[in-house]
């Protein structure tokens, strides 16, 4: 009786794996109500199976992050290179009627991470070591 107890569990875990695959691949909202459905299972089977409950929510969180910002309305590498660009010449125009007033600008955006990311990325540099090109601007762009 156990055995068979054993087996029906295994075919249950079986078939949510099954669906949890199916939901991925068709790109439907992966939760465990709906692989439940699709499973033929109970949510609390699910939720008691510890690689089972892991697996959907990894692929729930990963669904929730990418459904943040639609591709569409996420910046381009070439859209922030040309807003950087655009930016780095209002402030050589800036620079050249108030050399202060960039000397101060820099030194807040230096010390801003998010715009060290930023710059980096237009630079075509990785993010690995914002540090490192905070300095190198520094040193490039000394008034």
């Amino acid at each position: 009786m156990h055995e068979a107890s054993a087996t029906r569990s295994q075919d249950a875990a079986d078939r949510a794996r099954r669906a949890l695959r199916e939901l991925a691949k068709q790109g439907v909202e992966v939760n465990f109500a709906r692989v439940a459905a699709a499973a033929g299972v109970t949510r609390q089977f699910l939720y008691a199976h510890a690689m089972l409950r892991a697996e959907i929510e990894r692929l729930r969180d990963q669904q929730r992050a990418l459904a943040r910002l639609p591709v569409a309305d996420r910046s381009s590498d070439a859209s922030i290179r040309s807003r950087l660009r655009a930016a780095l010449d209002d402030n050589q125009r800036c620079a050249s009627r108030s050399p202060g007033c960039v000397r101060s600008w820099r030194s807040h955006m230096a010390g801003c991470a998010s715009w060290s990311l930023i710059a980096g990325r237009a630079a075509g540099r990785s993010a690995a070591a914002p540090k490192q090109h905070q300095e190198l601007d520094k040193q490039r762009h000394q008034v």
